[in-house]
């Protein structure tokens, strides 16, 4: 498995100017489908009960919230956001989180060391990266990353268009860099090109993809490493070596 951890989500306040819906109520923006219904049964109802506010939700794909949030910077939509740790990094970048004031957030301190990614950010969970793979198609045993770069699975990867820090961070390491001289392993990246053979936006679509004869998923996470059992699809996820 790619050694790094990986930080999936965060919840983190839009800034304070301009509150979403003046009228009282607190908007979340989060992912769809068990998500939404997750974050609204364990947290928005609770929240509701004890201040009495309700909670609305936007839901969508990470990078559609990402663009209605450009789009109404300076009169955000959102009180809070569920996004991923690297698209964070472009919300703030755009000015679109403001600083946590960690005094206002007591249950802050119970959490893990790794959960505070920065000061806009609070990671809510985590998952590692690693690789996922149809024996039934795939015959050759991949225990490694460089493993994806072998001939015989030319035409033969999919990946997930919303994330590819994992594959330029195993380009970089094996060219004798990491995720900070990442440009290292740009050559590698490009060779590695014709062996893909699709994008994915969604784990539904990574799905789809398997079902459809795709041989390969580069990257998938251990919080899913049973995802393709209610298809009965043979796959196999397990370890893989940085390199």
């Amino acid at each position: 498995m790619l050694a790094r951890v990986v930080v999936a989500s965060l919840l983190a306040l839009c800034l304070p100017v301009a509150t979403a819906h003046a009228q009282n109520s607190l908007v979340v923006s989060v992912w769809g489908g068990n998500w939404k219904d997750t974050v609204e049964r364990v947290i928005g109802k609770a929240f509701t009960a004890r201040t009495g506010t309700p909670v609305e939700f936007e839901v969508g794909g990470t990078i559609d919230r990402l663009a209605k949030a450009r789009v109404a910077k300076g009169r955000p939509l959102v009180d809070i956001t569920f996004t991923t740790s690297h698209v964070g990094r472009l919300y703030i970048s755009d000015g679109l989180f403001a600083p946590l004031d960690m005094a206002k957030l007591p249950n802050a301190k119970e959490a893990a060391r790794e959960a505070v990614r920065s000061e806009y950010q609070m990671g809510a969970w985590s998952y590692v990266y690693t690789i996922v793979y149809r024996p039934d198609l795939v015959k050759e045993e991949i225990t490694k990353w460089s493993d994806l770069w072998k001939p015989s699975l030319k035409g033969k990867i999919a990946m997930p268009d919303f994330d590819p820090s994992h594959i330029i961070t195993i380009a970089a390491l094996m060219e004798g860099g990491n995720e900070a001289t990442w440009q290292k392993g740009q050559e590698r990246l490009k060779a590695l090109k014709p062996s893909i053979v699709a994008f994915y936006s969604t784990d539904a679509q990574s799905q789809d993809l398997s079902s459809r004869s795709t041989p390969t998923i580069s990257r998938s996470k251990a919080s899913r490493s049973s995802w393709s059992s209610p298809r009965t699809i043979p796959a196999w996820w397990g370890s893989t070596a940085c390199r």
